[in-house]
């Protein structure tokens, strides 16, 4: 989790989502996340056709370099015109816990807070990410 704030957090001012998801389901079927898992390798992809663009965007997007792989990690590509194309909703029954990150203001906790208890979620976990004191780690507590 340390390493998800510090590259996709925001350096720790970003909240982390966590969703609850069948089992059964490959993350892929789940809506209105159509997640896709990132392929790892050593070289950047290569394409022998270069007339179709959109596929190279697609699958250069879905490829990183091989030393990334422990994070097993899988990309939900968003496209569209308009802000609208690339909002999208889930049940509110999908999220099951929020996770504050170590510098997120408390203004923005709040407003976060409150569109979660004004929405039909029930059973949502709230925690905040807080330095270690055993070294260089995060610990998450209750709010």
């Amino acid at each position: 989790m340390i390493l998800m704030f510090s590259h996709y957090g925001n350096r720790h001012r970003g909240v982390c989502l966590q969703f609850e998801i069948d089992e059964d389901d490959p993350i892929k079927d789940v809506v209105p996340f159509k997640g896709t898992e990132v392929r790892y390798q050593d070289d950047l992809p290569v394409f022998k056709d270069h007339n179709d663009i959109d596929l190279q965007a697609y699958m250069t997007l879905l490829t990183k370099y091989r030393k990334w792989e422990y994070e097993k990690e899988y990309r939900v590509l968003m496209h569209g015109e308009a802000e609208c194309d690339r909002i999208k909703t889930y049940k509110p029954s999908q999220l099951r816990g929020v996770i504050f990150g170590l510098h997120m203001t408390p203004e923005d906790k709040a407003l976060l807070k409150r569109w979660i208890r004004e929405g039909r979620h029930k059973n949502v976990f709230f925690k905040k990410a807080q330095l270690s004191q055993n070294g260089f780690a995060l610990e998450f507590v209750d709010v």
